[in-house]
């Protein structure tokens, strides 16, 4: 028999989908690697164990995303309208940044003659990170440019049966695909080396040797050692660390992709007469 403490803790679905989404994470994070470390197959193929890793990946993904989206789709579409509604508030406070950077670089250059290459990237950085980070938000607040002549005269089960059948189509897929793609983009960034000694930054601020020094020193060198790692900008002065903007592409991929699941879980719900799920108001 169950403690009646841990029946209270199950009690609710919202509980439940997050008993089940850890266990079905733990099984995810965990014991697939350690089985696709075993040599359970002759090497006929070369790298055939990254494949059945991923193809495992793959398999399990889709049938954790099923089952959940089954069994609590009101728990599920309220975590993924969570999670977009705060990548849409990181892309609003990256055009508030924008804004101010890009004033900034006005005023240095026709003011004091003055401009950084750093900042210069920086913006551009902003920008992309904008474009990634709201492509889901406009999604759930249905904002995207479109070009409507027939839908807008259908019935609602009718929009929910093409709205389906093009995110299963062209949505996902496509989704996929960028962030395969850009998975592997941002991969290559983390393999080139740095040029800049572990006190670069440093050494340039403060005499080697001085109280300063010591203090900053250990800092960059542990952000050398962690996030300042890979590619950096070919322009002198420019930023480090490309491999955080290469890794926007594929973090917005994915974002779009729990927005396409979210949306794939409302029109079936819609095409099979069931009670709308609440949906929490955007912020």
């Amino acid at each position: 028999m169950m403690p009646d403490r841990w029946k209270a803790l199950f009690s609710t679905e919202r509980r439940r989908f997050w008993r089940d989404l850890a266990c079905l994470a733990w099984g995810f994070m965990v014991g697939l690697p350690g089985y696709a470390a075993r040599p359970f197959l002759p090497r006929i193929i070369p790298d055939y164990r990254a494949l059945v890793v991923i193809s495992a990946y793959l398999a399990l993904a889709v049938t954790a995303v099923l089952y959940l989206s089954i069994r609590y789709p009101r728990s599920v579409t309220s975590l993924i309208d969570r999670v977009v509604r705060a990548a849409g508030r990181v892309a609003m406070w990256c055009c508030l940044g924008l804004v101010l950077l890009t004033v900034e670089q006005v005023v240095a250059r026709y003011v004091f003659n003055s401009s950084s290459v750093g900042l210069q990237e920086l913006e551009w950085h902003l920008f992309g990170v904008i474009f990634l980070f709201s492509g889901a938000y406009a999604q759930r607040r249905d904002g995207h440019v479109r070009v409507d002549i027939f839908y807008s005269h259908f019935s609602q089960k009718t929009r929910a049966w093409i709205d389906a059948v093009g995110i299963v189509t062209c949505m996902i897929p496509m989704c996929v695909l960028i962030t395969w793609y850009g998975t592997e983009f941002a991969q290559q960034a983390l393999a080139f080396s740095s040029p800049y000694p572990p006190d670069h930054l440093t050494s340039a601020l403060a005499p080697v040797g001085s109280v300063l020094y010591g203090t900053l020193a250990p800092l960059e060198g542990f952000l050398r050692r962690t996030i300042l790692v890979g590619e950096i900008s070919a322009d002198p002065g420019g930023l480090e660390a490309r491999w955080i903007i290469r890794a926007a592409i594929p973090a917005g991929s994915g974002l779009l992709t729990l927005q396409a699941v979210a949306m794939m879980i409302r029109n079936v719900r819609i095409v099979r007469g069931l009670p709308s799920l609440d949906d929490t108001e955007d912020a």
